[in-house]
């Protein structure tokens, strides 16, 4: 078992620094329950809950600011209550629910969960499709056993800093101008490793230059990271236009393609010029991956 300093190490490394969330992120609430429990927060401000049956202790920092329509990252960290000591979960199942009690619905993607050791889990692409009241919900299983946590987020908005405040039927020359351009050094190439490091991703658009206001059909090709193509995998795609807080104005198909690790994106459609982000969404057994494209449509 690692020691206290060692997970502490981690999760330092992990975020960088001791920012946790703080008091400006007052949205965020979690489930709490009555009794004594040994696991109590390690760090000053972060969000902080114990499961349902008190089996574990869960504290998360969101790794972009508030939970905010659109995609969001996190990273937390578990400790289970071994007979009054408090342990690092490592080698857990951990699944994470973005879910809208409201609406009783949840997302389409599943967030993606990657251990990093010493009980401290990254998770990628919780995604918030509108606004209002969200929850997070955890369910955790390890040698301590199957419990669940919640962290509730009561008015979750869009992120005006990225959309501004000007709906898309009053935009100007100058706000469609902002979107035109992805930022300085972005990865604009068309082939890309999955988040995981499981897969190998490469698209191509079968209208060339990439067409605006036209429904038009993607080759993707999908291959193990050890080149060899990769047939039946369950693919979902999104993409949004990150200047202007919008996604794509139709909704992709994927289905496989006449040969192996093949297949086509039907539906694709891109309803202005500028910079865009397209996601892939990927299962294939019990493995779950994601990868991100980034391009430039003019």
């Amino acid at each position: 078992m690692k020691s206290y300093s060692r997970m502490l190490a981690l999760f330092l490394m992990a975020i960088g620094s001791l920012a946790l969330v703080t008091g400006c992120q007052t949205t965020g609430t979690s489930h709490h329950h009555g009794g004594k429990s040994h696991l109590k927060p390690h760090y000053e401000g972060s969000l902080f809950t114990l499961s349902k049956n008190k089996t574990y202790s869960v504290e998360m920092r969101l790794k972009d600011g508030p939970l905010r329509v659109g995609r969001n990252r996190a990273d937390i960290i578990i400790h289970a209550d071994d007979q009054g000591k408090s342990r690092d979960v490592e080698k857990a199942r951990v699944t994470i629910t973005p879910w809208m009690p409201m609406h009783n619905h949840g997302v389409p993607i599943d967030p993606v969960v990657q251990e990093r050791g010493g009980g401290l889990y990254t998770i990628d692409n919780i995604d918030a499709i509108m606004e209002g009241l969200w929850e997070l919900r955890i369910a955790i299983s390890s040698k301590y056993g199957d419990d669940t946590a919640v962290f509730e987020f009561e008015d979750v908005k869009k992120d005006h800093a990225k959309t501004g405040h000007q709906g898309h039927a009053h935009m100007d020359k100058m706000s469609m101008k902002d979107g035109l351009n992805a930022p300085e050094g972005t990865d604009l190439s068309a082939k890309k490793m999955s988040i995981r490091h499981l897969y190998s991703l490469s698209y191509e658009s079968l209208v060339s230059p990439m067409p605006i206001n036209r429904i038009h059909t993607w080759k993707l090709m999908i291959k193990d990271r050890q080149g060899v193509p990769v047939s039946g995998a369950l693919v979902k795609i999104d993409g949004d236009m990150p200047a202007h807080g919008h996604g794509l104005p139709t909704r992709p198909e994927v289905s496989a393609g006449d040969k192996p690790g093949l297949y086509l994106v039907e539906g694709m459609k891109f309803n202005m010029p500028g910079h865009w982000v397209i996601n892939f969404y990927l299962t294939k057994g019990k493995e779950t991956d994601t990868v991100s494209f980034d391009l430039e449509v003019r």
